[in-house]
């Protein structure tokens, strides 16, 4: 959902190229949050799947933090709903009202903040997922070996 949010936002100053290293980078997320579900729920007790929600966190944790702490200001602040040209050697600086481009740095700043807490909540719950499933590997590992010491093959 995220990725057409960007590619639809209503923002004249940045462009699609300029939004596509973000849209790709949504789109890798979504491929790893993807695996991560497919795979965990196919294997046995979601073994395969762990090292696919260790990567997804890896990746969401940066990726909240840098929305929610650069992002939404820099849009926040950026935010103007005028237009201006000339100016400076130019002649005299002619401003007009400019809705589109002020609702679409709003927009952003919103997407932004609300995705990054999102972004924030999953990267916690797929680390905390990740542990978990190593405690539960590391536990399966020790009974095996309890279970063996015991036994009596001669």
């Amino acid at each position: 959902m995220n990725i057409f949010y960007n590619m639809l936002r209503p923002d004249p100053d940045v462009g699609l190229m300029m939004r596509l290293p973000r849209i790709f980078w949504e789109i890798c997320n979504s491929c790893i949050a993807t695996l991560s579900l497919g795979i965990g729920s196919s294997g046995g007790g979601g073994g395969e799947g762990s090292i696919f929600r260790l990567l997804l966190a890896m990746m969401l944790g940066p990726t909240a933090l840098i929305d929610i702490f650069f992002w939404g200001p820099i849009l926040g602040a950026t935010t103007t709903f005028q237009t201006c040209h000339g100016g400076y050697l130019r002649g005299p600086r002619v401003c007009h009202m400019d809705m589109g481009k002020g609702v679409g740095r709003l927009v952003g700043m919103i997407q932004s903040v609300f995705g990054g807490v999102f972004y924030l909540l999953a990267a916690v719950l797929c680390w905390s997922e990740y542990w978990q499933a190593q405690r539960i590997r590391e536990e399966e590992a020790r009974i095996r070996a309890r279970i063996q010491d015991f036994s009596y093959d001669h």
